[in-house]
């Protein structure tokens, strides 16, 4: 399985979590949110 690093997180994740990540109920407001926030901490 291939990995790849998560932003500048050190975290590393299998390029099958990132292309699945959306998968599932998700509202859009949670979704602006949580890209916000990311942004802010420099991922």
């Amino acid at each position: 399985m291939r990995y790849s690093q998560l932003g500048n997180t050190g975290m590393f994740v299998s390029e099958l979590c990132l292309g699945t990540m959306t998968f599932g109920a998700a509202e859009q407001n949670n979704q602006w949110g949580l890209i916000a926030s990311l942004d802010q901490d420099g991922v």
